[in-house]
């Protein structure tokens, strides 16, 4: 299999152009495996899956891979009645703005309770809902709940703009855009108290129909943050490219800004840049008082992490509120 990938490594010239391909392999073992060819083909199928997924040059079936496969399908098939079963349920992470606002900022991040304390954690499901096609059903749910918590929050005499995240399919079609203009035109919502998160590989999956896209919320009056920033190969290209005004900055360069030099630098580069962009920042990851003064001394104008709050139910996101409002 090494061999096959090495011989692929040279471009095939085709009509004078030079085209590079890749390949993912996946492969079972007889008899040490199994000996059953149908059982045989099923677990290198497996194993090409998973090959693609890590982005292996090739992976050998083994048991670790047989469990994934049925935690899969087990996400699966849960899912398809999560939401009908009203499963889910939106709590909000602060986003501390340095400079004194009397306007709120939160993170929506979903939660999956499946038992009695017991959550799925969303890094487990949200690839497999974006796998089934679910996703939008579920960023749908988001949304909508995002609409009847700012009503609390408003009766609560609360100001406050919420932080959503969208998949890459979000982005691939009208879906969204239309459900935001109902929800404006019912007055449920405001383009100024929503702010729509994109990660760079989302949004490379198809970069012009996401311009598109995009361009047309930012028009509406939506502020576009683009997530995890600095993690991808061409995050300044997307800031140029796209209605980017906020940028987060990714929490693996902001949790070692106090051991590593290089990362400190990176972080205070990337604000600069950013503000000389006319881009707000949030850095994500906060976790100690060390950490948040640096990044105020930085100018960093948003801050998110642990040292301040967990993600809190709209109940408790009301005590919050009240709180800090003391």
């Amino acid at each position: 299999m090494r061999t096959i990938h090495l011989a692929l490594k040279r471009p095939f010239c085709i009509n004078s152009y030079n085209l590079k391909i890749s390949i993912s392999i996946g492969g079972a073992i007889c008899p040490k495996n199994c000996t059953h060819v149908p059982i045989l083909l099923q677990q290198v199928d497996a194993a090409m899956s998973a090959a693609k997924k890590k982005q292996s040059e090739y992976i050998i079936y083994n048991e670790n891979l047989e469990s994934d496969a049925q935690f899969h399908l087990e996400i699966s098939s849960k899912l398809n009645s999560a939401l009908e079963k009203n499963e889910f349920e939106v709590y909000y992470q602060p986003l501390i703005k340095i400079k004194t606002s009397t306007v709120y900022h939160f993170e929506a991040l979903i939660r999956w309770q499946v038992a009695q304390g017991s959550f799925i954690p969303p890094d487990k499901f949200i690839p497999i809902a974006e796998q089934n096609n679910l996703i939008k059903g579920i960023t749908l749910f988001v949304l909508n709940e995002i609409c009847t918590h700012l009503l609390v929050l408003k009766q609560a005499s609360i100001d406050a703009c919420i932080h959503i995240n969208l998949s890459a399919l979000d982005l691939l079609d009208d879906c969204f855009s239309i459900q935001l203009d109902k929800l404006i035109k019912e007055n449920r919502i405001l383009p100024h108290q929503l702010v729509l998160e994109v990660t760079e590989t989302a949004a490379m999956n198809d970069m012009a129909t996401t311009k598109e896209v995009l361009r047309r919320l930012s028009r509406q009056g939506f502020l576009i943050s683009l997530d995890d920033f600095g993690t991808g190969y061409s995050s300044l290209s997307m800031l140029l490219e796209l209605p980017i005004k906020q940028i987060k900055i990714d929490r693996s360069f902001v949790n070692l800004m106090q051991q590593e030099n290089n990362n400190y630098s990176i972080v205070k580069s990337l604000i600069f840049l950013a503000h000389q962009l006319n881009c707000s920042v949030v850095a994500e990851g906060v976790e100690t008082k060390e950490l948040a003064d640096q990044l105020i001394y930085l100018e960093c104008d948003y801050l998110q992490g642990y040292y301040y709050s967990k993600p809190l139910p709209i109940g408790q996101l009301l005590c919050y509120c009240q709180q800090a409002g003391n």
